[in-house]
């Protein structure tokens, strides 16, 4: 008989666990069988997450795991090896975990389209990781006037499903120094951010923005990012910025409940980004690394 599969259950309520858990050491005539585990990675095949558990899906991202983790929520992950809605429905859970554990390595195109990028990330040398990310398809870097006569002030990551966003930020950001980035959605900011440094992470909010591609949305993402590990411990964190869709005190306190350095309602003018620039010039200099 094979060796039960090592399934980690992550980001659950107490309540939760006690539902899944039986389901999971259940005796089972076909079929592999799986052996629940505490909240810990490693030394396990596969993992069941709540979608919507923010230091879950930090976790997993960080191990890079996403694709042998069935997600269970309302965020969507793309790259999940599956996603299920809520209520859990135990069948549906045991049934993804039987096709996990039956998939060739090349489960789907999205995973491996996201397992070829992080390969790719992973073999590139650091210094040269924000010039070879623009050639990553999906993702091509906005170019300002004259970007080699402007001074060097870092790399922008923009995050936001509407190109007219993205082109009018562009716009704005390259005069002030900066080369700019583009993703379209939450998780695939989350992949860069683990592998490349960025000195500022513009999210755009509102439904016409990053959750219309892939249900993170500007405040989510946040949250996330703030919590991620940095992808080079010696360098100071990226400065994280929320682009509110409306100027109303529930979108301020979102933005302060999420972690965000700065936020800015409508209109983005090019003075309160300018302002934000220079705080981080002066943060850095003032406090160099990141803390802890």
């Amino acid at each position: 008989m094979s060796p039960p599969v090592r399934v980690a259950l992550l980001g659950f309520t107490p309540f939760e666990r006690e539902h899944i858990e039986p389901a999971l050491r259940a005796p089972r005539r076909r079929k592999p069988l799986y052996q629940p585990r505490d909240d810990n990675l490693q030394g396990c095949n596969l993992a069941v997450v709540d979608a919507d558990h923010e230091a879950a899906i930090v976790q997993v991202l960080h191990h890079q795991r996403l694709a042998s983790t069935v997600m269970v929520g309302r965020a969507r992950h793309p790259g999940a090896g599956a996603q299920l809605p809520r209520p859990i429905h135990l069948p549906d859970l045991l049934q993804a975990l039987d096709e996990l554990v039956g998939r060739s390595p090349a489960m789907s195109g999205e995973v491996q389209r996201v397992q070829d990028m992080l390969a790719s990330l992973l073999a590139r040398p650091a210094e040269n990781a924000v010039r070879t990310a623009a050639a990553t398809p999906g993702t091509p870097v906005i170019a300002g006037p004259a970007a080699s006569q402007r001074p060097r002030r870092g790399t922008a990551l923009l995050v936001d499903g509407r190109v007219d966003n993205l082109q009018y930020l562009a716009h704005e950001l390259a005069p002030l120094g900066l080369e700019v980035l583009r993703v379209a959605g939450g998780s695939e900011a989350l992949e860069r951010l683990q592998q490349e440094v960025f000195e500022f992470v513009f999210l755009v909010t509102g439904d016409s923005g990053i959750d219309a591609v892939d249900g993170m949305d500007g405040f989510h993402t946040c949250r996330l990012l703030q919590r991620m590990p940095p992808a080079q411990p010696v360098a100071p964190p990226p400065t994280l910025v929320l682009m509110l869709d409306g100027d109303t005190g529930v979108n301020r306190l979102r933005a302060e409940r999420a972690g965000a350095d700065a936020w800015l309602a409508p209109p983005w003018s090019s003075e309160a980004l300018l302002k934000i620039v220079d705080e981080r010039d002066r943060w850095v200099r003032q406090n160099g690394k990141r803390a802890g």
